[in-house]
């Protein structure tokens, strides 16, 4: 996900949103993003430090935050690592001790400081069996400035790219949400997997046929803090699956809460791929298709269309049973 300070959001009234890429810029900001790809791909071998070079000469020709989002979110799929595997820790020991030997170390000798700098390092070298600048080049190799690219693990197009930094936006500015309420029409079991992994405390409220999730958490609950805000990021991607939904989320903002609105024809697409079945097994499909048969019968069936909120839990029934004279009854299929 993006960090805050890449966060680029637009404020009207009470209301907040994030400054996505619109379609009119679309076209710049997907060549910027062939070229981030670019950078990256062909990159393997390189040090951080100089992909991060290459990096910054690309953010003189667009927003340098929308540049840096989109590197960032290439660069998050990524693996770097030491050019060469040793034990970094004991060579630095070893050279600083034997340095410690020879200080004081100068730049410039004189009289009272012999030994200079270069002729020190040459000689730890020459012990240790390097030539003087590839000690150098080792003794730092493992910090993250110095680790070469390895492998790059991101195999989207630009397109897809763009898509995944607005998605990112929207994750950003939930950061700072302190609670969020979610009204689905469907796909509750699916929705209700998300809310689990991501640990969020809600209450359940049906609405005529529709159901409003509140989500709040213990971090809201004593203080607020970003760690919460980041649940409820890392829940956005799997509410964006829901066929129907909206969302209103308050997020705490310059002293003020402000409210961040979403619903399923906003255009943001989300980046999981598990999206809800329309059935769970053979047997609910095959129960199913079979009742409907029945077309005489005073009876309809709907599919996982009531949430029974159990506290720590919920329970969504596989089938719902409507009567014309307004009766319901629910039914779980329960095995193997």
């Amino acid at each position: 996900m993006l960090t805050s300070d890449l966060l680029r959001i637009e404020v009207a009234g009470n209301g907040v949103k994030p400054l996505y890429i619109s379609r009119k810029e679309s076209g710049m900001y997907l060549d910027i993003a062939e070229r981030i790809l670019s950078v990256f791909r062909s990159g393997i071998g390189t040090p951080r430090s100089k992909l991060h070079a290459e990096l910054q000469r690309i953010e003189h020709q667009a927003n340098f935050k929308v540049v840096r989002g989109l590197a960032k979110l290439v660069e998050d799929e990524c693996l770097y690592m030491p050019a060469v595997d040793t034990e970094y820790p004991a060579l630095r020991a070893e050279v600083f001790a034997r340095a410690q030997e020879r200080y004081p170390l100068v730049t410039t000798t004189d009289l009272l400081h012999p030994t200079h700098r270069d002729d020190a390092v040459a000689a730890i070298a020459a012990a240790l069996g390097y030539s003087r600048s590839r000690l150098e080049e080792l003794l730092f190799a493992d910090l993250p400035p110095y680790q070469v690219l390895r492998e790059v693990h991101a195999d989207a197009s630009p397109e897809r790219l763009l898509q995944r930094y607005n998605l990112a936006l929207a994750q950003a500015l939930l950061y700072r949400a302190v609670s969020m309420n979610i009204t689905l029409t469907g796909d509750f079991s699916f929705v209700w997997k998300y809310v689990k992994l991501a640990q969020l405390i809600h209450e359940i409220e049906k609405r005529g046929d529709a159901y409003t999730f509140h989500l709040t958490g213990s971090a809201s609950v004593f203080r607020q803090t970003q760690r919460y805000g980041i649940r409820m990021a890392r829940f956005l991607p799997g509410l964006l699956l829901a066929k129907e939904f909206t969302m209103d989320a308050a997020i705490a903002f310059n002293g003020a809460v402000r409210v961040f609105r979403l619903d399923h024809t906003c255009g943001l697409r989300s980046h999981y791929h598990d999206a809800p079945k329309e059935f769970d097994s053979g047997v609910e499909q095959r129960f199913f298709k079979a009742f409907q048969k029945h077309q005489q019968s005073s009876w309809t069936v709907s599919r996982e269309t009531e949430v029974i909120d159990l506290g720590t839990t919920v329970l969504i029934p596989d089938f719902t049973f409507t009567h014309t004279d307004g009766r319901k009854a629910i039914m779980e299929i329960v095995g193997f």
